[in-house]
This record gives C-alpha cells, sequence and structure tokens, in this order.
C-alpha cells in the first residue's frame, strides 16, 4: 500500500466513523434459508428429465392421431377399390350373393367354404334343421290337444245333459288319478266332430289330444293302438302291459277299460298281435272280461287343488233303493258322501222313474253341497238306468239349474272334459 492515498490511519478512523450494522436474523433462520435454496436446486436437476419425457409423450400424442387417421383413409381408399371388382363381377353376370360374401371380407375366410346358392347344406345343418322342425311339429301338436275341464261349483254344474249331446259329440274315458283312482270323464270333443261316430271310433280319434296331466291326471292311455269292435265286443292289444300290470295294477287297468267302453259294449278280449291271449299279472289269461257301469252309488272324489269329480262305488247293488241306502258307506277315505250329516232320505223305484223323499234341516248347507247332493242322486239313477228324479221336501231354487216342482231328468254324462 505504498502508492495508496489512504494510510492505515485514515481507514480505521474511517471505520469507526461508520454506523454499526446490525442484523436480528438468527443463526437458526440464516440455516434453514440455506437448506432451503439448496434442496430448490436438487429438485429442480431431479424433474428435468422427466419433464423432457412428458413433453416427448405429449408430441406423440398430438402426432398419432393424424398417422392413424391417414392409415384409415389409405385402408378405406384400398377397401373401396377392391369392394368395386365384386360388384362389376355382379354386373356382369355373376351372382348377387358372391358380391355379398366378397364384400363381408371376413366370412369368406372364417367359414372356409363359399357355397353357390343351388348347392346343399352340410349334413350337420340339415340334422339341426331337422330337429328344429320336429321339435316345433310336437309344439304345435301339443297346443292343438289342449284340453280343459268344466268343473262343477256353487253355479255350475259339470254333468252333460242330452240338450248338449245332441250338440256335440262325445266319448267316455276312465282317467288315472295321481294316487291311482279311475275317474270317469265324459269328454266332449269339437262341433265338427261326427256324432254318428261310435264311442271306440271317437276315443281312438281324439284320445291323443286329450291333455291328462293338465286335467290333474297321469298320462295313461292311449290304451290301444289296434282295438276294433263287432257289435256289443271289442278286441285289440294293450300297449305296454307289462308296465300297466305290475304288482297289483291289473285291477287298475281292467277298472279304466271298464270306465272307458263299459257303457257302449259288453265285453272286451285282449289279444296279441298274433291272435294269442294277453296275459295279466296275478289274472292270467281270461278269455274276455265283462263291462259294466250298471248299478253303482256316486260318490265325491276331491284332488288337491279342490276340484271335484263324482266316482262310482266299487260294489254294485240289486236295486237304486239299496243303493241310496249306502250313500254314506265310502269304500275309502279319498271318497266323501255326498250326503250331508244333517239330511235323511227314502228312495222308490218304478224301473223307469225314481223318488227321493228329503227329511232334515238344509238351512245350514252351502250351495255346493247342495249341488254335489243332488247330483250324486241323479247319478246313481242314471247307473240303474232311469230317468228321472222327483225330490220331495226341497225349495224350488235348491239348487241353481234344476226346478224341483218337476221331476229332474237325469244326466247324460258326468265329469265334463273339452278338446278345443
Amino acid at each position: 500500500m505504498k502508492k495508496s492515498q489512504w494510510n492505515d490511519d485514515k481507514i480505521e478512523s474511517l471505520l469507526k466513523k461508520m454506523p454499526v450494522i446490525e442484523s436480528r436474523t438468527s443463526a437458526e433462520e440464516i440455516y434453514q434459508h440455506v437448506e432451503l435454496r439448496k434442496r430448490k436446486k436438487k429438485t429442480t436437476a431431479r424433474w428435468m428429465p422427466v419433464a423432457a419425457s412428458l413433453a416427448a409423450l405429449l408430441l406423440l400424442v398430438i402426432l398419432v392421431p393424424g398417422l392413424m387417421n391417414q392409415n384409415q383413409d389409405e385402408a378405406s381408399n384400398m377397401a373401396s377399390e377392391s369392394s368395386a371388382d365384386p360388384a362389376e363381377m355382379t354386373s356382369e353376370g355373376g351372382s348377387e350373393e358372391e358380391a355379398v360374401t366378397n364384400e363381408a371380407g371376413g366370412d369368406f375366410e372364417d367359414n372356409q367354404l363359399q357355397r353357390s346358392p343351388d348347392s346343399a347344406p352340410p349334413a350337420e345343418e340339415k340334422e339341426d334343421e331337422t330337429q328344429e322342425t320336429t321339435e316345433e311339429n310336437t309344439l304345435e301338436d301339443a297346443e292343438e290337444g289342449f284340453s280343459s275341464v268344466a268343473l262343477g261349483g256353487e253355479t255350475e254344474s259339470n254333468l252333460m245333459t242330452d240338450e248338449e249331446a245332441e250338440e256335440s259329440a262325445s266319448f267316455d274315458v276312465g282317467l288315472l288319478s295321481e294316487d291311482g283312482f279311475v275317474i270317469p270323464m265324459t269328454v266332449i270333443v269339437p262341433a265338427e266332430s261326427d256324432r254318428s261316430k261310435t264311442n271306440l271310433e271317437l276315443y281312438n280319434d281324439w284320445i291323443a289330444s286329450l291333455d291328462e296331466e293338465e286335467l290333474g291326471f297321469s298320462d295313461y292311455h292311449p290304451l290301444s293302438s289296434n282295438l276294433t269292435e263287432d257289435g256289443a265286443n271289442l278286441e285289440g292289444t294293450i300297449n305296454d302291459l307289462e308296465e300297466r300290470t305290475v304288482g297289483a295294477s291289473s285291477d287298475i287297468l281292467l277298472e279304466v277299460l271298464n270306465e272307458t267302453f263299459g257303457s257302449s259294449y259288453e265285453n272286451i278280449r285282449l289279444v296279441n298281435e298274433d291272435g294269442s291271449l294277453q296275459e295279466l299279472n296275478q289274472v292270467g289269461e281270461v278269455e274276455q272280461f265283462s263291462l259294466s257301469k250298471d248299478n253303482h252309488v256316486f260318490f265325491i272324489y276331491q284332488q288337491d287343488n279342490e276340484q271335484y269329480f263324482y266316482v262310482p262305488s266299487y260294489e254294485s247293488y240289486e236295486s237304486f233303493e239299496q243303493a241310496v241306502g249306502a250313500i254314506n258307506q265310502v269304500p275309502n277315505d279319498r271318497y266323501q258322501s255326498a250326503l250331508p250329516e244333517t239330511l235323511s232320505l227314502e228312495a222308490e223305484s218304478d224301473g223307469q222313474n225314481a223318488t227321493v223323499r228329503v227329511e232334515g234341516s238344509t238351512e245350514e248347507l252351502t250351495a255346493l253341497e247342495k249341488r254335489q247332493f243332488v247330483e250324486s242322486i241323479l247319478l246313481t239313477a242314471k247307473s240303474f238306468s232311469l230317468e228321472t228324479v222327483t225330490f220331495e221336501n226341497l225349495e224350488q231354487d235348491f239348487v241353481t239349474g234344476y226346478d224341483f216342482t218337476q221331476p229332474v231328468e237325469v244326466p247324460y254324462g258326468y265329469n265334463k272334459a273339452y278338446i278345443e
């Protein structure tokens, strides 16, 4: 400092004259500021590569759609150019089906075989179509065989009258309940049916159309495919005889035959296809079985769904009076007597008409109990080939549809069912 105009004494004097500079920032705050600046520098350095990557990705997002649209336009142009060829082929005489197949693109490769319109479908497709057609026909047949039954109720009878018999053809059939009881039915067939046909002819024509299961019964009919009639006698082969006669089922089969044909025929002969007698389990070979539906009293059979049917007794009686006297003698716990406990009866007949005197209180009887009582008596009279029943001590309107001031005609049939 030899050339300096300042000497040490002057500098020292000048420094003493300067104001004192004070900082209120603590050492700890200064340290924190320094550390914060260091972190900012490190963070900025760390995110630089990431920011560069994001920028590159954003650039790709902007550019790629444009490239893809360009490729799609080129592909569409190529497809348009290729589709022109089949169209030209079509206009020059080629089949329209081939042009459509080519336009489909991948269809030809997927099928690996192109058929002409006149070529036959593969065997597998034929089988599928045949199966579908068979199923459709089966459903149509089932629909055509739909049947319904008009059950008796408080205001409606399920007995077939003579007037109905003059208007519609019908046949009898014995249906098998789920618990093994045979229920007689009168089946009314469509109006176009020939009323001059016999019971067997109508049975053969219509039994396959009767939906037994829908009516609440087992699928038991048809009994035979070759039954023939000769006057009052029937002959034929029972289908699936071994299955129908397992255990004590032979009695059920005979009862079904009786309820189905007993009103119109006297005997039935069961033979094999070669003419020899069919052998029934626990019965053996029988030359012929007698058929009869006469001389029974009628009870009530009720299904689980509360639909009821009239059923004949197993036992036959010598007279109408005796049968009416047994109206409370039900043969099993599934049958019910149609005679209310509050009533008692006295009956007599002359072989053509019957009279039934009714004693007791009828005030507490329901309309259904009244109907079942009257109609079971009428069916019992029918079983003895009587024509009318005169009810004494009953009000004129005791049951809807009957006039008890006059003799009441016996019904033509019972437990009506309809094939529609």
